[in-house]
């Protein structure tokens, strides 16, 4: 099991009495090189004819530091876990883990020993060193206690290593033992918690129960239950988890009272050692109960919790679901109201979260007219009451109901606005990057207030409480390589957005496919070309444009804005200027482009309007003059026409 790479030798690294770990670099065939671990940095990397990374051999190397290491027993199929800093990839260095250190078996005799083991590189901050039979041969079995050491032999003749204080058990299998289970109070879907010691990891084989005893059920006679095999999920040696689920004591409430033997099953041909039947103390089984509705009122692909107890999840295989019955009566916003019975109730049928919360999301599809139907449509309010019901195997147990008020409102189109980092890149050829904050903040400002009118949600963070968003991408140059200033790249026109999780952004195959452009997003740094100065000029570029961004811009011989002059400072003006003219412009392109993944221009195949005009949002980039975009010498900011207000009004009204 000792690994050694040709031409090299290892070197023990000396332990720090200050600290667990300790950095020693040796320098092999370098005479007069010095590395000073204060300042050293990640080398840059080149890589050679035959493919191998290589670092200058004057360049330094990151110190290498150790952390934490565990478990506290290791078994075939364990893998160790050493965590620190400074960790090379295997492109630049080979990585081995030696053990060294005194082991002290069964009968108290004490032995030196040195294994040396490869290690899995996982990232700069850790690594695993996986532990088969042949490894438990080397260690032998009892305690070991001394240190490891990682060591990383750089391609380029450099050797760092680090040291670290490790005691662990070391066996060819372990017995599992057994000291509780709590709580004894339950519902289906509860975690319970199995504390004890010996537990094993999925690599080291599994750590099942099998559980022998009588359930009671409240309103049928007892069952005996023998040897019910069940895998609880290991969480460390010392705790297993089980989640209490209707194969084992079914769906009934009642009482159960037994014992379990936990069972180690160990991987590589292992042996099976079990614990001695263990008592549990009687564990009731609770009714289904529905406490709360979150929120309370909801839009399509909004998502809508029911929280409560004693769900189990929707799965054929085993024939088995949880429903919410509601009976009470539905008043649409238009029509009569519908009245729901107990001989003819409305069932919810959510999504399984965990055993005390169930996720509705109201959905729409589209119906043979191209239509949208569905509970998402159905705006309006649900007055009654709501009953969990959990169905297995063709029986059902009604849950306790929960009265209350559920409201479906209209439509919310949420958009988010993601930034890439190109967007920080070209921030700088404006000369804005540090005060990239406020022009985000125009941005979104401008977006907002362009669809105030109407239910459009737009969001810096990724929403969680929806399901259906759209996204727009906010980058720097155009991957199209056709200076655009943005596109709306999505599928055909939604006309009545019937779509509510458009990407305006990423690459569409399809459209690429056709010979248009495929990558959508808003590209800022398009917007150079309204300088009359550009190397390529477009037709509506203007002086007013250098006239604001040159006294920022380095490349025209002026100083980028600096944090602290701003919003107090002597070019404070400038700077507030350049941030809301550039923040008008990409949120106005924003608004823009969302206005084509709504549907508009709304004229059958038209994308833009048909006859621009001053101060109209969905004319075409080239009727749209900077000084419109950007909100000047009175022109701007750009509107929707009457036909689009009254188009939104119809897709997208407030409450």
């Amino acid at each position: 099991m000792v690994v050694h790479r040709a031409g090299t030798e290892f070197t023990k690294a000396s332990r720090v009495p200050s600290g667990p770990s300790t950095v020693r670099v040796v320098l092999r065939g370098l005479r007069g090189f010095a590395v000073h671990l204060a300042t050293v940095a990640v080398a840059a990397a080149n890589f050679s004819a035959c493919g191998t990374e290589q670092l200058s051999p004057n360049e330094p190397v990151e110190p290498l530091t150790l952390a934490l290491i565990g478990p506290s027993s290791i078994v075939p199929g364990t893998e160790i876990e050493i965590t620190g800093a400074g960790i090379p990839a295997p492109e630049i260095a080979d990585l081995t883990a030696t053990f060294h250190g005194t082991m002290t078996d069964a009968r108290g005799a004490q032995n030196g020993i040195e294994v040396r083991l490869p290690v899995d590189f996982r990232d700069h901050s850790k690594v695993r060193v996986a532990i088969d039979a042949a490894a438990i041969t080397n260690f032998g079995e009892g305690r070991f206690a001394g240190q490891v050491t990682l060591r990383a032999d750089y391609f380029k003749g450099v050797t760092a290593m680090a040291t670290i204080d490790y005691r662990t058990t070391v066996a060819r299998a372990l017995t599992p033992t057994i000291r509780g289970m709590s709580p004894t109070a339950v519902f289906l879907g509860t975690v319970v918690d199995v504390t004890g010691t010996g537990f094993i990891h999925a690599n080291e084989g599994e750590t099942v129960a099998r559980i022998s005893g009588q359930f009671r059920p409240e309103t049928a006679p007892a069952r005996t239950i023998t040897e019910k095999l069940v895998r609880p999920t290991f969480v460390s040696r010392e705790k297993l988890t089980y989640t209490i689920d209707a194969d084992l004591f079914g769906i009934n409430p009642g009482t159960f009272s037994g014992s379990v033997i936990l069972e180690n099953r160990h991987a590589q041909n292992g042996p099976v050692l079990a614990t001695q039947a263990f008592t549990i103390p009687a564990v009731t089984i609770g009714t289904p109960m529905l406490i709360d509705i979150s929120p309370g009122e909801a839009s399509r692909g909004q998502r809508v919790r029911f929280r409560g107890r004693g769900f189990i999840p929707i799965d054929s295989a085993r024939d088995q679901t949880t429903v919410i019955r509601f009976e009470g009566v539905f008043r649409p916003k238009e029509g009569a109201p519908i009245s729901y019975t107990a001989q003819s109730p409305y069932d919810f049928l959510p999504k399984y979260v965990d055993g005390s919360t169930l996720e509705l999301v109201p959905w729409a599809t589209k119906n043979e007219n191209d239509e949208l139907e569905g509970l998402g449509v159905n705006i309006g309010r649900w007055d009654g009451k709501f009953t969990p019901i959990i169905y297995k195997n063709g029986a059902a147990q009604t849950g306790t109901t929960f009265r209350g008020i559920f409201t479906i409102v209209p439509t919310k189109q949420v958009v988010f606005m993601k930034y890439l980092p190109g967007f920080t890149d070209s921030l700088r050829k404006f000369g804005l990057r540090n005060v990239e904050v406020e022009v985000k903040k125009r941005i979104v400002e401008v977006a907002r207030r362009d669809y105030a009118r109407w239910n459009v949600d737009f969001r810096e963070e990724r929403p969680t409480d929806f399901v259906e968003y759209a996204v727009v991408e906010i980058g720097g140059r155009d991957p199209n390589g056709r200076n655009m200033f943005g596109l709306d790249n999505t599928e055909g026109k939604d006309l009545g957005n019937l779509r509510l999780n458009d990407v305006i952004g990423g690459r569409n195959a399809d459209t690429e496919e056709e010979g248009g452009a495929a990558f959508g997003g808003v590209f800022v740094e398009s917007f150079l070309q309204f300088s009359a100065k550009s190397a390529d000029p477009i037709p509506i570029a203007t002086p007013l444009f250098d006239q604001i961004f040159e006294p920022l811009m380095a490349d025209r011989g002026g100083r980028p804005a600096e944090r602290d002059e701003f919003p107090v400072g002597p070019r404070a003006d400038v700077i507030a200027l350049a941030v809301k003219t550039l923040g008008n412009i990409i949120g106005s392109t924003i608004s823009h482009e969302v206005g084509h993944t709504l549907g508009m221009a709304t004229l059958e195949g038209y994308y833009h309007n048909p006859m621009p005009g001053p101060n109209q949002l969905m004319d075409s980039g080239e009727e749209r003059p900077f000084e419109e975009r950007a909100e000047l010498n009175g022109q701007g900011p750009a509107a929707f026409e009457t036909d689009h207000v009254e188009y939104l009004d119809r897709i997208l009204p407030k409450q």
